[in-house]
């Protein structure tokens, strides 16, 4: 018989006999379309994203680039040991150049063409808060590595921010009460005339007031200020016990070259709130020898020094504690999606609050009702570095939820069940 004779004369085809065929052809259609994404899943072929916005030019520079290595060393460690979900994590660094405009456009990007699944990064402040403005709209995982004290706050405040840095506040808070306690309490304040400056400030007030001390002055500058003179005669004349300097970077270098030529390090104690190590790296620890200050953490501190010789094996510098702080985001947001077994955000907020951790210092963990991370602070005295960069020695540290506002404070509340409210 002829094949078409058999054709011919075999069953027609039913109605019923079309839409099984259309109908599992349309599924064939599908699968063919689907399986190259699905097998891309199962073999790790597609990344989980973690978009990194940093400042890469611009004064902020130097922190940018230790977001970008911190980040980049971070993905390889959660890479080599498995990654995410079966899946590899890939981190994308985009230029902030340290603005707010620049931050808001970058995670914008980051979200909108690159398709992140959790963003980490912000190095300054008011970055911090643009990235936040983008991110917690579309229900993204954020982890808000900056100083503010806005954003763990009401009504900043959203379910899906954490906070892995240190408020000022409570940077202020610590340094202060080492200083009441240790160096006196007649101050005078030299501050950086910008946010982070005069949330550093309230806390060093609070203290102040706390331990009766009394508050001789305060003298803003423009940051960038390059002659620090005129406020210098204003400090020397005030006759302080401490002088509180708040401001980073190059500003601190600065007031302290100057200062030292004045002579204040022979009538006073020199504190600032911050020490930034990748700045006295640069100028040598001679600047600020003979002074005070703080640190989120510490490249010689024995429960950090196995992280910090990874990083400076990977790159040939120790870690900052920008470096260190970013690591530790990066590692939390990798941590949580593993526990939750999810990349939902809900879950993933599950997973992180109240979650202790410990990755490059002492224990921390992620207070429920304003997702700050509660850690260690540092109290520094430079040294003669006996290498390069071993120019600190930690005299005191300080932590707990004791250094943070309380929550009460932060402006949280909580519903008649006892949970805490979620506003955003």
């Amino acid at each position: 018989m002829h094949k078409r004779d058999g054709m011919k004369r075999g069953k027609g085809l039913t109605r019923r006999d079309f839409l099984k065929t259309t109908g599992a052809a349309g599924i064939a259609v599908g699968a063919t379309m689907g399986f190259p994404a699905i097998l891309k899943y199962a073999r790790g072929e597609t990344p989980i994203k973690i978009g990194v916005p940093a400042a890469l030019s611009g004064t902020a520079s130097l922190l940018g680039a230790e977001f970008r290595d911190a980040s980049i060393l971070a993905a390889e460690h959660v890479n080599a040991e498995g990654g995410i979900l079966g899946r590899k994590v890939e981190v994308i660094v985009r230029d902030t150049a340290g603005t707010a405009a620049g931050a808001s456009t970058r995670a914008k990007e980051l979200i909108e063409s690159d398709k992140v699944d959790f963003m980490a990064g912000g190095n300054l402040g008011h970055e911090g808060l643009a990235i936040h403005e983008q991110t917690f709209p579309r229900k993204m995982i954020y982890m808000a590595n900056t100083m503010s004290d806005p954003i763990p706050a009401v009504p900043t405040f959203s379910k899906y921010t954490f906070h892995p840095d240190l408020a000022p506040f409570m940077m202020g808070n610590v340094v202060g009460r080492f200083v009441a306690e240790k160096l006196g309490r007649r101050w005078y304040f030299l501050i950086g005339d910008y946010a982070w400056g005069w949330q550093n400030y309230d806390g060093f007030s609070r203290v102040l007031k706390e331990y009766k001390g009394e508050n001789l002055g305060v003298s803003p500058h423009p940051v960038g200020t390059k002659d620090f003179s005129p406020y210098i005669g204003k400090i020397m004349a005030a006759k302080p016990e401490v002088l509180i300097q708040v401001a980073p970077g190059f500003d601190q270098v600065n007031s302290w070259k100057q200062l030292r030529e004045f002579g204040a390090f022979e009538k006073m104690h020199i504190v600032t709130a911050l020490f930034m190590p990748g700045t006295i790296w640069a100028v040598g620890a001679e600047v600020v020898m003979g002074g005070y200050g703080g640190a989120t953490f510490y490249w010689e501190a024995p429960e950090t020094k196995p992280m910090s010789d990874l990083f400076e094996k990977r790159f040939g510098r120790p870690p900052t504690d920008d470096a260190l702080s970013q690591y530790e985001s990066v590692r939390e947001l990798c941590d949580a999606a593993k526990r939750a077994n999810s990349l939902d955000s809900e879950k993933i907020i599950e997973a992180l609050e109240d979650h202790h951790f410990k990755w490059a210092k002492t224990e921390e963990w992620w207070r429920g009702c304003d997702h700050q991370c509660i850690q260690d602070v540092y109290i520094l005295k430079p040294k003669m570095p006996k290498r390069k960069y071993d120019c600190f020695e930690i005299i005191g540290q300080i932590g707990g939820e004791k250094i943070a506002r309380t929550c009460e404070e932060q402006g949280h509340k909580k519903d008649a069940k006892g949970k805490w409210i979620r506003y955003q």
